[in-house]
């Protein structure tokens, strides 16, 4: 059991489902910063347990998974708290407080392999009174503490230093946590590392007012029950790098977990279950980076998308798949529009600077659009002598595109749009150079010029360039 494959933080997941099934508002992580006396304590001030209801939760198996759970219940087949521990390190503490009693019990592996014997120890008054965190708890109405103890897994993997091994996993949580629970913790949850709370992560962006959200389908399948259940699923698209802020870049795990993280998001009684897979109804690409998939399962379908006991995967379901293919094709075509919609760059538009083309093995290649407005009107400023030399360079840019290092950096979003005072001066100089060139092979006048040049790709996007470029004409 202990070698079920729990990590660190699915195991600290799964004691912090528990907390949420007994209705706590506050949850707290605690380590120990003595490296020799370590303990990770879990502190809740959910309903808490009475002795009985605490030496049938330290049971193995103590719920049947078939029974028909509370519909905001986390627990799956009451084997978490022990498991999940117990992956973790040799001795697990749990004392609990309910109608103002406190009772503990420990399971301590070393006494139960000497004693032959699955020997549960309950502590007495004194023995409860030096537990860690328990002034916290004696605080409360009513709460639990969960304690960690004897370390042997992460002592292994660490080569014997266990407080940095514990230390360093703990610093994890943030990110993992934050987004496991984020919907628990925008809501009325709060789970704090060492008194330091952690904060949501936003993986749809809903707080960005530029992210595409899709209609919410509800789709119906029968339990192994036969009772008929809803799923909903709804699809995203994020905004492009561009238009989200540090702070959601943060909250999205950050830039390099954009593409990695596409596609399905599975929540479990909106508990996070299994992200970041097309589950074969796609593939991961750069083109479907923006696309999220939303689906919300209730409990009581757990069996029929092969929920584990970690809580860590999930399986889609053959009667399910068919009726998703609509809201998966949507989404990818959508992601794909929006990225195609960035690079593509249209053969009839005379203000495309650029050409997107296939060679003749059907594979794409970027030219200089050689009949747009600003490469036709400049040169013809130039004699037809000078016109080898002008293909000869424009034919060497072609080939020299440094296509790694552009997608490198614009998947890390090292690309910058930002544009200094110099930089404005720089592109209202040019601007106005090729103004000049502009009337002189349209015979318009300098204002209608500007209206027209302003208007092509790539001065289309600085809103300030007219005014401005109006501005250094009234001033000679």
């Amino acid at each position: 059991m202990r070698s079920i494959g729990y990590s660190f933080d699915s195991a600290v997941a799964d004691i912090i489902d528990n907390s949420i099934s007994a209705l706590a508002n506050n949850i707290w992580i605690y380590v120990n910063s003595d490296p020799t006396s370590l303990y990770l304590a879990f502190v809740d001030d959910g309903k808490g347990m009475s002795e009985e209801e605490l030496v049938k939760a330290m049971k193995y198996g103590s719920f049947d998974s078939a029974q028909q759970r509370d519909e905001n219940d986390l627990g799956r087949f009451g084997l978490g708290l022990k498991s999940a521990s117990l992956s973790q390190c040799k001795k697990l503490t749990v004392v609990s407080k309910q109608g103002g009693s406190l009772c503990a019990a420990v399971w301590d592996l070393d006494l139960v392999k000497d004693n032959g014997d699955w020997s549960l120890e309950i502590l007495g008054e004194d023995e409860i009174a030096s537990l860690p965190c328990i002034e916290k708890l004696s605080s409360f109405s009513q709460g639990t503490i969960v304690i960690w103890e004897n370390f042997d897994t992460i002592s292994n993997i660490y080569n014997g230093a266990t407080y940095k091994g514990l230390t360093d996993n703990v610093d994890n949580l943030f990110d993992y946590l934050g987004l496991i629970f984020h919907r628990f913790l925008s809501d009325k949850l709060n789970i704090f590392i060492n008194d330091t709370p952690i904060e949501p992560a936003d993986p749809f962006l809903e707080s960005n007012r530029k992210t595409e959200v899709g209609r919410t389908y509800d789709l119906t399948m029968n339990d192994e029950n036969g009772v008929e259940r809803h799923i909903e699923v709804t699809a995203f698209l994020l905004p492009f790098l561009k238009d989200i802020t540090d702070d959601q870049k943060k909250k999205l795990g950050g830039v390099s977990r954009i593409n990695a993280e596409q596609g399905f998001y599975v929540y479990r009684n909106r508990r996070l279950i299994i992200y970041g897979t097309w589950f074969r109804m796609s593939y991961r690409s750069e083109l479907l980076k923006y696309a999220r998939i939303k689906v919300d399962i209730p409990s009581s379908l757990d069996s029929i998308w092969h929920i584990d006991v970690k809580k860590q995967t999930a399986e889609l379901p053959p009667s399910i798949k068919q009726q998703l293919h609509s809201c998966v094709e949507k989404a990818t075509f959508s992601s794909r529009r929006k990225n195609d919609h960035r690079l593509t760059l249209s053969n009839s538009s005379l203000s495309s600077i650029w050409l997107k083309t296939t060679d003749r093995n059907k594979k794409v290649i970027y030219k200089i659009n050689r009949d747009s407005d600003l490469i036709r009107r400049t040169i013809q400023t130039f004699e037809p002598s000078d016109m080898p030399k002008i293909d000869l360079l424009i034919n060497a840019i072609e080939r020299s595109i440094p296509y790694h290092d552009m997608y490198t950096d614009e998947a890390n979003d090292n690309i910058s749009d930002q544009i200094s005072d110099i930089d404005r001066e720089e592109i209202v100089r040019s601007v106005i150079q090729y103004i000049n060139i502009y009337q002189q092979t349209s015979g318009k006048d300098f204002v209608s010029a500007t209206d027209d040049v302003v208007s092509q790709i790539p001065w289309n996007k600085y809103e300030w360039l007219k005014e401005a470029i109006l501005k250094e004409r009234k001033n000679g």
